[in-house]
């Protein structure tokens, strides 16, 4: 058994790391299309599933919408998807501290995330999974999605550990909930709504120190 604090945590990257910007690409896809984006949201909720799932291009979603609408997309799939971030990665620096204090505290940290490939690669340029090495567990990638329990079984073998013996960090309470059927403990943390000192609390409270 290891000490609570040598337990792996499993990070979501999207709402915790980093800004989730969802509304924002479906408001900029929608303005690139001439559409209203109430118009567009039932696509890009049910479509954008499918790309972080691997199922689905980033091509192929801006085509469908394009096909639906009838209008044209003047700029790449890739950097349509990306314009969020075009200037900025829109990283929560508390949680950047955060991270990197656990990494120092030789912390085993992961990420596992329901993301697109362009802001995998985007994300990889920018070195921003340096926390990570290389457990960096990516939806697009593994082709598994949260909240299913395939996804967080897959995490635990790759970690070498039972379901009880990582922790994860979630802003979605689906995904939470998910992770404590199977025995996980899991931390609901919204970095955009609640402050800081409530993730540091909640991993004191579980044995990690200096939190």
């Amino acid at each position: 058994m290891t000490k609570a604090g040598q337990r792996p945590i499993v990070f979501d990257y999207g709402g915790v790391v980093q800004k989730l910007l969802d509304d924002e690409l479906c408001h900029l896809i929608a303005q690139e299309l001439h559409v209203s984006p109430d118009d567009l949201k039932p696509y890009f909720n049910s479509a954008i599933r499918e790309v972080q799932r691997g199922a689905m291009s980033e091509d192929d979603f801006v085509r469908v919408a394009a096909e639906m609408t009838g209008a044209t997309a003047s700029i790449a799939a890739e950097a349509l998807f990306t314009k969020p971030f075009e200037h900025d990665s829109q990283l929560f620096p508390q949680v950047i501290v955060l991270l990197e204090e656990l990494r120092d505290q030789g912390i085993p940290l992961s990420v596992l995330s329901n993301t697109v490939p362009s802001h995998a690669r985007l994300n990889r340029r920018r070195n921003n999974y340096r926390w990570f090495g290389n457990r960096v567990f990516l939806s697009c990638e593994i082709k598994l999605l949260k909240p299913s329990f395939e996804v967080f079984e897959w995490v635990a073998s790759r970690l070498e550990v039972p379901l009880s013996g990582f922790l994860l960090v979630d802003d979605m309470a689906e995904n939470a909930t998910a992770a404590r059927e199977l025995g996980i403990v899991a931390i609901q943390h919204d970095s955009a709504s609640m402050p800081i000192e409530h993730l540091r609390v909640s991993l004191a409270g579980l044995g990690f120190a200096a939190l």
